[in-house]
């Protein structure tokens, strides 16, 4: 009920009269980076990008009645700059309309950080050097299409149904300066604290728990999902318990393109609420979780990490 609500309430807000379309039959320009496996990915020879968030710009061409041209790119930050600013670029410069799997984090979005940036690397783009910087617009999101999730993954059966509340007896572990990490540290006022085995930031996660060294960690969903796909017969699995801290996905534009985003935002809404989206995931291998509130959020904060407790 909760999820037809909210879907309900983003169609009534979204399902605007959009002239962005009319009169044009020129393709719809979506930047997807290509290396966002299962959202988006374009591995070495393929001809074309494939996952989850193609799926969902094919819907948007088809409802523009709009060819679809997906721009694959690789990011190349240098110096002081970030994605956000190289996907602003990118839409600055014309190479695409929109661009799909941005965070939808208030310091991401709005006015830019700086007047100007270079664009990622794109086919046909020119070396690194050699771009042109690009005068930077106003980003504008659409309505967020996914939540990006933790959950508990374990091998051993013996632990299937342990929570991050109830662990029993399985040794749990952290990855040093990650997110996952300081959620299992801080939780529920750092009741783990002294049984979490600290691990580097450069190991993999799911290969220690592969590999016996821990028996359950805290994991991105997405990172579990490409996981199974390269290794469909790892015994390797998500307990079922996700953490309750979300970050939403959506698709990003500029303001000049506002009625864009407002067709696009229309696509989701609809999407989601006839169960196309979870359809969507699923043909792609994602563990789809529906947006939550706020749709832009500023990111985890300390006290949502120690106050977390379910």
């Amino acid at each position: 009920m909760r999820l037809t609500l909210m879907a309900v309430g983003m169609a009534a807000f979204f399902a605007l009269p959009s002239a962005w379309a009319a009169g044009d039959s020129s393709p719809l320009r979506v930047c997807m980076a290509e290396n966002n496996a299962p959202f988006s990915s374009k591995p070495w020879k393929a001809p074309n990008v494939s996952g989850f968030d193609v799926e969902i710009a094919k819907a948007i061409a088809a409802q523009l009645q709009r060819p679809l041209e997906i721009i694959p790119f690789e990011s190349e930050l240098e110096d002081d700059s970030n994605l956000s600013q190289e996907v602003n670029a990118m839409l600055s410069s014309g190479v695409c309309h929109i661009a799909s799997g941005f965070p939808m984090l208030q310091q991401d979005l709005g006015p830019p950080g700086r007047d100007v940036a270079r664009t990622a690397e794109y086919p046909g783009a020119k070396s690194y050097k050699q771009r042109p910087w690009i005068k930077l617009g106003t980003l504008i999101p659409s309505a967020p299409y996914h939540a990006v999730g933790m959950a508990l993954a374990v091998k051993d059966p013996a632990f299937g149904s342990i929570t991050l509340a109830n662990l029993g007896d399985a040794r749990i572990g952290a990855l040093a300066g990650t997110v996952a990490g300081a959620a299992t540290v801080l939780f529920n006022n750092r009741m783990w604290q002294a049984r979490v085995k600290q691990l580097s930031r450069d190991d993999n996660a799911l290969e220690m728990i592969d590999d016996g060294t821990v028996d359950t960690m805290l994991v991105s969903l997405s990172k579990l999902d490409l996981w199974r796909i390269d290794k469909p017969n790892s015994m390797v699995k998500s307990t079922g318990y996700v953490h309750p801290m979300r970050m939403n996905l959506g698709f990003v534009g500029l303001t000049t393109n506002k009625p864009l985003l407002r067709a696009v935002s229309d696509v989701i809404a609809k999407a989601i609420l006839d169960g196309s989206m979870a359809k969507w995931a699923s043909d792609t291998n994602v563990s789809w979780l529906p947006p939550v509130q706020p749709h832009v959020s500023q990111g985890p904060t300390m006290m949502q990490l120690l106050r977390t407790g379910s």
